[in-house]
């Protein structure tokens, strides 16, 4: 894999890190957090083509790669951008992508989240799970008039949407639905998690659905889609990195002690030095899932690798920047803060550590042993 950016790619990036500027500040991103004006936001990523990215051309999308998707979601965490992108326009499209041969309706639900129209979320944590997506309890059963899923999915990735994608069981095997958010037999409740992002928590009561994946079909999109969310998460997590050090370098060299800046004292050099270094190696970890995403025996693997090492560089890393702010850093009005809780937001997310460190160290154990 070549890890040296393209033209296009570099623009691309300076585009995100130049719209995240402009027009979502922190201060504007306050203004707009639990009001109608976020939708301004969602809009703005569908005209600029971030959210057809992952969709093929066919359906109206870009037909990009998975590089092209970890820049601009490296951005948006540097940005602190509260919108489902990696719900709707990773997962989903991820999905959907996968099903398009099998499925009519996947490709005109592409053309509608590629214009903005459609926001779908991805239903598979509940109560009991503990992150093993593969064997829901949720159940489905199939009628002469159609599907309906009964149960109970917990912390939706992307919160409320327009859709959802649910996993269910049937006869023991996995399976894949599409449910319309608007279905009287669904029961949604939508709330904000601690960094500002909404989830939301449903209650399927024989609620009608569409079957999009079943049995060993289902656990093929199922794993290639953790693996591709699991790697923007990765990349969210690098953008809060960046943007937690970028604050903290604007800060010391403003903020005096002694009739000094910070800046000019050698403990803090050498602290922010040490950051950097850290950064760098969350970085690499980066590139090495990008790259292990091209070879689906080593993808899982390579996967689960970077974001154990990524989550535990971003939490050290946000921590000190905290630290180095002294008690600005912890006030909800001061973005370094920010960054914190949505990295250890992001370490939950599709797996936390101990579950991504379980799947390495089973993976190694089985290579050592030649199995």
């Amino acid at each position: 894999m070549d890890l040296q950016l393209d033209e296009m790619q570099v623009m691309l990036r300076d585009s995100a890190r130049r719209y995240i500027k402009e027009s979502h500040s922190f201060e504007r991103r306050a203004k707009l957090l639990g009001t109608k004006g976020a939708e301004s936001i969602w809009q703005d990523l569908a005209s600029l083509g971030w959210l057809g990215l992952n969709i093929p051309e066919a359906a109206g999308g870009v037909g990009a790669g998975e590089v092209e998707t970890a820049l601009i979601v490296e951005e948006l965490g540097r940005g602190l951008v509260t919108e489902p992108y990696i719900a709707t326009a990773v997962a989903a499209t991820r999905v959907l992508a996968d099903v398009s041969d099998q499925i009519p309706f996947a490709a005109s639900k592409m053309k509608e989240i590629a214009s903005g129209a459609l926001r779908v979320s991805i239903a598979l944590s509940e109560p009991a799970s503990h992150f093993n997506f593969f064997v829901p309890a949720a159940w489905a059963v199939g009628s002469d008039e159609g599907w309906t899923v009964s149960g109970s999915k917990r912390l939706v990735l992307g919160g409320a949407a327009d859709a959802f994608i649910v996993s269910a069981s049937v006869l023991d095997q996995l399976c894949l639905f599409w449910v319309e958010a608007g279905s009287p037999a669904l029961s949604v409740r939508s709330y904000s998690t601690f960094d500002d992002h909404r989830s939301a928590d449903l209650t399927l009561d024989r609620t009608p659905a569409e079957l999009i994946a079943f049995g060993d079909a289902a656990i093929a999109v199922l794993q290639r889609m953790l693996d591709h969310a699991t790697v923007a998460i990765c990349a969210e997590a690098v953008g809060c990195i960046s943007g937690a050090l970028a604050t903290t370098i604007d800060y010391v060299k403003v903020r005096s002690q002694f009739g000094k800046t910070l800046a000019e004292f050698q403990i803090t050099q050498h602290r922010l030095g040490n950051l950097f270094v850290q950064a760098d190696r969350a970085r690499s970890m980066l590139l090495y899932g990008l790259s292990a995403l091209s070879d689906p025996s080593q993808a899982s693997f390579g996967v689960s690798a970077a974001k154990v090492k990524i989550m535990e560089v971003a939490r050290y890393v946000c921590g000190e920047c905290v630290h180095q702010h002294g008690g600005i850093g912890m006030t909800s009005e001061y973005p370094v803060g920010h960054y914190l809780r949505r990295v250890l937001m992001l370490e939950k997310l599709l797996g936390d550590g101990t579950t991504h460190l379980r799947r390495v160290m089973r993976r190694w154990t089985r290579r050592n042993n030649g199995l």
